[in-house]
């Protein structure tokens, strides 16, 4: 849920490659303190949300593209949203078109039918409704959609100086018979294909390799296992530039609070187990261009009036030399000061995202909040016209409002 936040992080400065940076309120849900009822210090918890933002890559010369894009819309498609996040990557890549590039968009699966053929940046407009007419759930052969997929590449013969690429989206390439990639490869040998590059998109993240992984390699293209909406914006980017679009290799963030200063906190997303009650390993993740990733905690503080709280350090190695990179914010008690509601943006959003997983789920914390409540303060936030699109955050919030769930008593960090 925390990923699935609309942010609008702020981008690194000069050349940088990422950008760490913090914002924090106090949590919506603490007691609230008055005169005749003092609350201690630790009683009042904290949010602090950490974000890490990937450069854009700067625009540079590159030839014109005619670009098939095959996406599998059989039933399984529909698990994990995984078609969602195609559409969601679609768009992406569209806005990106340069002056001479061309589309097609065609389906695996089904009929499949040509959507949209040989479009520009000036049917914009034609290949978003094409992107939104994509529907997951029906039956077809996987391999014959992609044999029609080459096809429709092959009809137009582009003018010189144009690379042709086909990319075919699915998560099972692994289920593609070998007498259909035979077929794909026997047709991208013919003068009217030779010259097209494959490039597969995997979302089944299977770690097996596949005769397409092969096929793109003779081709001269590129296979790609990704898990998430971001990887795949970060791969049809790649395909349509021609560039990787890596920026920061092997990054890991460790955050350090101070024991003088914090009494306790939780980071969201992690729950011990008595099997695993340890602090959670680093995740080490590679950043691509425009990519954000944010991290939420809870924490509660001491009396101790010291300004330092902690400490978070970004460290990563430098794509182009592999040399060690890093970037160290100090974590401060002004940082953690204001009220929930005059808080940035960002932060509302990712508690609103912690706050209905957290009754989605029983949460034992703080963070299981009435769904109602969490409704009004997404409300405020769509009223304040931040920009984000908000209606399925509403949608969700209203649908959990009319599903009671079981009340649980919150308890803060430890």
């Amino acid at each position: 849920f925390l990923a699935a936040g609309d942010y609008r992080f702020a981008r690194p400065q000069a050349e940088a490659a990422v950008r760490l940076s913090a914002t924090g309120a106090i949590a919506p849900w603490s007691p609230t303190s008055t005169a005749s009822q003092p609350v201690p210090p630790e009683r009042t918890t904290r949010l602090l949300q950490l974000e890490v933002q990937a450069r854009d890559l700067p625009a540079a010369p590159r030839k014109p593209v005619y670009l098939t894009v095959a996406v599998d819309v059989t039933a399984g498609m529909k698990n994990g949203g995984r078609l969602t996040s195609v559409k969601s990557a679609l768009r992406a890549l569209l806005a990106r078109l340069g002056g001479a590039d061309r589309v097609t968009l065609t389906t695996i699966g089904g009929d499949e039918a040509v959507l949209i053929a040989d479009a520009g940046r000036a049917e914009l407009d034609q290949l978003l409704a094409a992107v939104d007419w994509l529907d997951a759930g029906r039956v077809g052969s996987l391999s014959s959609g992609a044999a029609a997929a080459v096809t429709a590449a092959a009809q137009r013969q582009p003018p010189r100086n144009v690379d042709r690429r086909l990319v075919l989206v699915s998560d099972a390439f692994d289920e593609f018979d070998p007498v259909g990639a035979r077929t794909v490869s026997r047709l991208l040998m013919t003068s009217a294909a030779r010259g097209i590059q494959v490039f597969p998109i995997d979302l089944g993240r299977s770690e097996e390799g596949t005769a397409w992984d092969e096929l793109a390699r003779r081709t001269g293209g590129k296979s790609f296992r990704v898990a998430t909406t971001e990887r795949l914006r970060s791969a049809l980017m790649e395909v349509l530039s021609g560039r990787s679009q890596l920026t920061a290799a092997g990054a890991v963030l460790t955050v350090s609070f101070h024991p003088q200063a914090v009494a306790g906190y939780r980071l969201f997303g992690y729950e011990p187990t008595p099997l695993a009650d340890a602090a959670p390993q680093p995740i080490e993740i590679d950043l691509h261009a425009g990519q954000g990733v944010t991290v939420l905690y809870e924490v509660a503080l001491t009396g101790d009036k010291n300004a330092a709280v902690g400490t978070a350090v970004l460290r990563w190695r430098d794509v182009v030399d592999g040399s060690p990179r890093e970037s160290v914010l100090s974590l401060t008690r002004a940082m953690l000061g204001s009220t929930f509601e005059k808080s940035s943006a960002n932060l509302q959003m990712a508690t609103i995202a912690a706050a209905a997983a957290g009754r989605l789920r029983n949460s034992p914390w703080g963070d299981n909040v009435a769904p109602q409540e969490t409704l009004q303060w997404l409300r405020r936030l769509d009223r304040a016209r931040t920009g984000r699109s908000l209606d399925d955050w509403i949608a969700l919030l209203e649908q959990m409002q009319r599903k009671p769930a079981k009340p649980v008593g919150g308890r803060g960090p430890r």
